[in-house]
């Protein structure tokens, strides 16, 4: 398309000394083109066809008076080579986009550069009659040109990187989500910026939609109180948001396809900001009470200066319901915003109940891979891998639930352990001042925490007045130890005991609050390990502070199961080869079968049957979904058999 002269043109010799066609014997100029294809031992490139034709191509805009004239009589338009001359209509054009720049005038006349163009196939390009042979090298496709619905350019290039290729299905978002809005799966959503839905307005995200932002621009999308997210994937359509650099490396545009990277902040993330009650300090004029006029200002977001309100968190409402979040993965996000100021995977502050937050991926983050700042928001079936800080961190008084959560420790970048080399696996906060309410009073079942041994840091680590439950879970292969005393966060906070709360020991001996503000405990210890498996911890203070907590009495029916391959309470594990960074050495994890195994196989106690929590019968572990196993596996990441589950199929 777009010739500047013939399609076919006869030159018949080079200039430097050739005599041309027909010389001592050889083949006229006519008779090359309809002679039938060499095909013997020293020309093998050919198997069918003459020695020279043009078949099954399309012809577009080649607008030279003599453009088709010795192509015509060479026979190329005759019926039985399937071309079209798609003539220089603008709806006619043979790929998806093409945009020129201003004119350039040179030495040699006026150049028309390409500014923007999408080289994939549309109109008479999008089928062929003939398709290449498959020869072991030659790719049978069924449709003409260089390019079929994926755009092999994207991401290597510099024709990428300096901008030239457009996709026609990429929709930018350039500006806030202010009336209620459906993204839709046949497109693909590009966030040019920090993108705010607004009070009163619903995005509506489709299954199957991507959400893939232009790569280091920053984009991320922010729900603000009183707007609502509804990203409902499935298992087959799962809901992605992610990079164009990312993006580019799928096959058909499939995100079960691609290839893992160690990488990270290639756009921003996605952050919930709802109504319930938190604990923040910080902020002039919150009280050391549960107050609904408390309230914090989200890290990492940079509001309109006349819209501050846009960032911040907080309430009265425990009930408070801000969407649905179901089968999405967030992929290579945490965009750095400043120094010292970056992004988690999914950020969600005074999130209350009545939001559905279930089958989540995280997948890479510079940051944590979720924080969570107050609230009431349950969590169910998360996976959380090679976050480049804490995997799960919990803030300013979280009364939450979480059941099923997977942690994997990692690398997402060569950086410092917190900006890219895994930190805790659980880093939890009570509140902003220790002795704030709320603080931080949770129950978690059946999480499976695969530590980093070699650079990670602490299963759990504690800090002002947190208060949390772990049931039923396994910890393995931790860098440092179990249970962490950090006491203070380093931001403040006064620790344990302070103001006449619990403290640090008495903490694991109270029984737990069951009162109104706090419902996610039922029964046990404010501060507790029971029902669980310890394997391959190996660092010499692993069990110090866990023993210290009588962690490992009768009555908490924990194991420790040693360091024995044999013993190993998931079914599979492999590791890669080492990787050497700045934070040091990491194996990471290549394969991993984490359905349970040995002494995760039976179990004393199970999770209440309360209508949020699956009461299991194979309580010790993350027993993945049929679901969530296929998209591990279609990923790439895990291998396994997908069997169904017992109890704890996603509903």
């Amino acid at each position: 398309m777009d010739l500047g002269e013939q399609l076919v043109k006869f030159d018949n010799v080079d200039g430097d000394g050739g005599a041309g066609y027909g010389i001592g014997g050889t083949l006229s100029w006519a008779d090359t083109w309809t002679t039938a294809a060499s095909t013997s031992t020293n020309y093998q490139a050919q198997t069918s066809g003459n020695l020279a034709q043009i078949t099954d191509s399309v012809f577009f805009r080649n607008l030279n008076g003599s453009a088709y004239t010795e192509a015509t009589a060479r026979g190329v338009f005759a019926a039985a080579n399937d071309n079209v001359n798609a003539g220089s209509a603008a709806v006619d054009m043979p790929i998806r986009a093409l945009t020129r720049a201003a004119a350039v005038s040179t030495t040699a006349g006026t150049v028309l550069p390409v500014a923007k163009i999408d080289p994939r196939p549309a109109n008479a390009a999008v089928s062929a009659v003939r398709s290449a042979p498959s020869d072991g090298f030659f790719t049978p496709v069924d449709h003409r040109g260089a390019f079929g619905d994926v755009n092999w350019l994207c991401g290597w290039s510099a024709a990428d990187a300096f901008g030239f290729l457009e996709d026609t299905d990429v929709v930018d978002v350039t500006a806030d989500i202010a009336t209620s809005t459906t993204w839709t799966a046949d497109n693909v959503y590009n966030l040019t910026t920090q993108i705010y839905v607004l009070p009163g307005a619903t995005l509506t995200i489709e299954a199957g939609t991507v959400i893939a932002s232009d790569t280091f621009a920053g984009g991320s999308l922010a729900v603000t109180q009183g707007g609502k997210i509804i990203a409902i994937g499935t298992e087959d359509a799962p809901i992605v948001f992610t990079s164009h650099h990312d993006r580019c490396t799928w096959t058909d545009g499939t995100p079960r396809t691609g290839c893992w990277r160690p990488a990270c902040t290639e756009w921003g993330n996605l952050t919930l900001m709802g109504k319930a009650y938190i604990s923040e300090n910080a902020t002039p004029g919150n009280t050391n009470t549960f107050a609904a006029t408390n309230y914090g200002t989200m890290e990492g977001l940079v509001p309109p200066v006349a819209h501050p309100e846009y960032a911040r968190y907080g309430g009265g409402d425990d009930d408070d319901d801000s969407g649905t979040l179901r089968y999405v993965s967030l992929r290579y996000g945490g965009k750095v915003v400043a120094v010292g100021d970056e992004l988690n995977g999914l950020s969600m502050g005074g999130i209350g109940r009545g939001t559905d937050v279930k089958l989540i991926e995280i997948m890479n983050n510079v940051d944590d891979g979720i924080e969570t700042w107050g609230g009431t928001v349950n969590y169910k079936w998360i996976s959380i891998w090679n976050v480049g800080d804490d995997s799960f961190d919990v803030d300013q008084g979280w009364r939450g639930k979480g059941q099923f959560i997977f942690i994997v420790q990692g690398y997402s970048c060569d950086d410092a352990q917190g900006s890219g080399v895994g930190d805790n696996c659980f880093e939890t906060d009570g509140a902003e001042q220790s002795d704030y309410e709320p603080v931080t009073t949770a129950a978690l079942w059946n999480c499976t925490v695969i530590g980093q041994p070699s650079v990670g840091d602490h299963g759990t680590a504690w800090r002002d007045n947190a208060r949390v439950q772990y049931n039923s879970c396994i910890f393995m292969d931790l860098g440092e130890q179990l249970v962490k005393f950090d006491n203070v966060d380093g931001d403040g906070g006064a620790g344990y005991g302070i103001g006449g709360t619990l403290s640090w020991a008495d903490t694991w001996t109270t029984a737990a609050s069951t009162s109104t503000n706090y419902q996610a405990q039922t029964s046990g210890n404010l501060a507790q390990i029971t029902d669980s498996v310890f394997f391959r911890n190996l660092n010499g203070s692993a069990y110090t502070e866990a023993t210290a907590r009588s962690v490992f009495a009768a009555a908490n029916n924990n194991v420790d199961a040693g360091s024995l391959a044999a013993d190993l309470p998931i079914r599979s594990l492999t590791r890669g080869t080492p990787v050497s960074t700045i934070a040091g050495t990491v194996v990471p994890v290549a394969t991993v079968d984490p359905r349970p195994a040995n002494a995760a196989f039976t179990s004393v106690r199970s999770a209440p049957a309360d209508g949020f929590f699956s009461p299991v019968g194979l309580p010790r572990c993350l027993r993945p979904s049929p679901q969530l196993a296929l998209r591990l596996v279609r990923r790439g990441r895990v291998r396994l058999p997908v069997v169904p589950g017992r109890g704890d199929r996603p509903r």
